[in-house]
């Protein structure tokens, strides 16, 4: 049987269906064919393989590192050079070709150095392959990673006769399958877990043929392109091989787009797709992320009218400052950063492919929009901004960061956003993982320092539940550790009536807003004793509204909401982003999400 494991994000249509096929502008391929092992006899394949693989990249426009035989320790540096020149591709493809194992539900990549004598070996000699999609996902915006690392493996069968029983070295055969998210990735495996990939009888294995017999299919999506090689290689094998994809990808991939008709119908599809999704989603920020994206298309009209229509109403800037409410060619103030800072950045931009101008050390309009274009490509929030996540993931040391007071929001109120059309629009993975999660909530969302912050409306929901529900959505509820995060947060959730709560009951008016991570221990002493944050994060800062912590009236006060009170109804005496501590276990109409 043919198996595909499909996840929810991952929509495949075609033709005229809602597709977002990614046209690459930069592709990078990293090939690793193991075939002289110290230890174990030869392989005949994996170094024709990977030549006959880089020869079809390199007509497709790839830039291709090819290395053979390398042992465990080549395999990690020549991964980390790579990764380091070649990150925030558009499309990363990784093939590797040699011997892999199995050991306690891990798949693992062996250098031809290994000998594996017994487990505490294999750290050492052989690299995790999980280990190896997820680097490449941290740095491309969509990953493709063929394992072809089942052949019958003398190392692994010694091994585990070795160190186990007879029973045990035959169920591991072949490798495991893939249990860890692959999110903007599709990663092949050559055989099925449990099978044993063949060589055949040719200069090349019936896996690694067929790859390159179908990857410039003109006018094919990968998808479409691997069903074909499975038709083949089960067709070749009598059915004892059939690959398997594990298909995480929220785009669609195409190799090969080819001229005439076809080809522009494609890049139509792309625009439209995303147009659609927009007007779907119809927020000042998705708006301008098709004008980013696509400023020359013929919807472009139409989305800046739409965009300049919403910001007029909502009163608000969309802080992406390549490309939201700023003045093109305008000089932006670096924000803490030095010139030879500057320098580095647009240096390092320029070494990547990305146009960042001359190294000038002047942060001007160019340069944000080079940086923009890097976090897009490498799944991060598109500010424009160097902030630590961006330095570390474009491999640069400074003697500061940039911390911006101009956060990106979403929009003024909360909707029911569907995962699919964000999956077009955002490049976020952790904001699409917690979209899925929270599909029945209506929820904004937005960004600050590079961690993501989504307000939800829950009415009524049990603190305790709302904190299981943020963990699940990968965070938890927020902790507001500096004025600049809270005065962020209560920006998020404070034009939406729905987050707050209105009561008239005692001395004049008060108005109970969303909760979050901050909360007192059993054993706290009453009012002010024994306040924590969720994540444990030493207490430094605190916004208390006059009074406050107060215990309430008769019961024990354990959580704290946005407040704001006043004695004259016309006349509000606090901003509302101050804190309230209250006594019912539950978080009012909403609470703040927040994920590092």
């Amino acid at each position: 049987m043919i198996r595909l494991n499909y996840q929810v994000l991952a929509i495949v249509t075609f033709l005229f269906g809602c597709t977002t096929a990614a046209f690459a502008e930069t592709r990078a391929a990293f090939l690793v064919g193991n075939g002289a092992y110290e230890n174990a006899s030869n392989l005949k394949n994996p170094v024709a393989d990977v030549q006959l693989i880089a020869e079809v990249l390199e007509d497709l426009d790839f830039e291709v590192d090819v290395h053979m035989d390398l042992t465990r320790a080549e395999i990690g540096k020549s991964l980390s050079e790579f990764l380091d020149t070649h990150g925030g591709a558009d499309v990363t493809f990784v093939y590797l070709a040699g011997h892999g194992m199995q050991f306690e539900g891990r798949n693992y990549f062996i250098g031809t150095d290994a000998l594996l004598a017994s487990e505490f070996d294999i750290p050492a000699e052989t690299t995790p392959i999980d280990s190896i999609i997820k680097a490449v996902q941290a740095r491309s915006k969509s990953s493709l990673v063929f394992v072809d690392a089942c052949r019958d493996n003398p190392l692994a069968t010694a091994f585990y006769q070795s160190n186990y029983s007879e029973s045990r070295a035959v169920q591991t055969r072949g490798l495991v399958p893939l249990t860890s998210s692959t999110q903007g990735a599709m990663v092949v495996f050559s055989a099925s877990p449990g099978q044993v990939a063949y060589d055949g009888t040719g200069a090349n294995s019936p896996f690694a043929a067929s790859v390159a017999r179908h990857l410039d299919t003109p006018n094919s999506e990968i998808l479409s392109v691997m069903k074909r090689v499975i038709g083949d290689v089960k067709l070749e094998t009598e059915d004892k091989q059939v690959p398997i994809i594990n298909n995480d990808l929220a785009t669609e991939i195409y190799l090969n787009v080819g001229e005439g008709d076809a080809g522009q119908s494609l890049a139509f599809q792309r625009e439209q797709a995303l147009y659609e999704a927009v007007s779907e989603m119809n927020s000042l920020r998705g708006w301008t992320v098709f004008l980013e994206r696509f400023p020359e298309s013929q919807f472009a009209d139409l989305a800046q009218q739409n965009r300049d229509s919403m910001a007029r109403s909502e009163n608000i800037v969309v802080a992406n400052l390549a490309t939201a409410g700023v003045e093109r060619g305008a000089e932006q103030e670096p924000l803490g950063l030095t010139v030879a800072d500057i320098r580095l950045i647009q240096t390092k931009l320029g070494t990547l492919g990305y146009d960042a101008g001359i190294a000038d050390g002047v942060m001007g309009d160019k340069s944000r929009k080079a940086i923009a274009d890097f976090q897009q490509a490498n799944e991060l929030p598109s500010t424009g901004l160097m902030t630590e996540f961006t330095a570390r993931a474009m491999g640069v040391q400074m003697s500061g960061m940039e911390v911006t007071s101009m956060p990106i929001y979403s929009s003024l109120d909360a909707r029911k956003w569907s995962p699919e059309a964000l999956a077009q629009v955002e490049t976020d993975p952790r904001l699409i993982r917690a979209a899925e999660v929270l599909k029945d909530r209506e929820i904004l969302y937005g960004w600050y320092d590079d961690n993501l912050y989504i307000g939800v409306l829950g009415w009524r929901l049990k603190w305790p539940d709302a904190q299981a529900l943020a963990e699940r959505a990968g965070g938890y509820l927020a902790v507001l550790g500096s004025k600049e995060e809270n005065d962020f947060a209560y920006e998020l959730v404070s034009r939406d009536d729905r987050f707050w709560q209105v009561s008239d009951a005692g001395q004049g008016r008060h108005t109970y807003g969303p909760t979050f991570g901050f909360y007192q221990k059993k054993e706290g002493r009453e009012p002010d004793g024994g306040w924590s944050w969720v994540n444990n994060q030493p207490v430094s800062f605190t916004n208390w509204a006059y009074g406050n912590p107060n215990n309430g009236v008769d019961y024990d006060s354990e959580y704290v909401t946005f407040y704001r009170w006043t004695k004259d109804m016309d006349l509000e005496k606090f901003t509302g982003n101050e804190w309230n501590d209250v006594d019912l276990p539950r978080t009012g109409r909403a609470f703040i999400i927040e994920i590092e």
